[in-house]
């Protein structure tokens, strides 16, 4: 039986013009029986180099806020 936690992505939005995108999503640890260890959200901004590799340009770990 494989106990190992699994680490998952909801993608929420991307917006993607040339070669710089902004994603939008949530994330989560979960166990095999779906129980959920830790979750979260985050909102980045990235580019991608002439390489072919990503950079992070601006990360906001904790998502975007929430307006009422």
């Amino acid at each position: 039986m494989d106990l190992r936690p699994e680490f998952k992505r909801d993608v929420l939005s991307d917006v993607i013009i040339d070669d710089i995108a902004l994603m939008r999503a949530n994330w989560g640890v979960v166990t095999p029986d779906e129980a959920i260890m830790m979750k979260g959200g985050f909102a980045d901004i990235g580019e991608t180099l002439e390489t072919g590799l990503d950079r992070c340009l601006a990360d906001r770990p904790n998502g975007p806020t929430t307006r009422a």
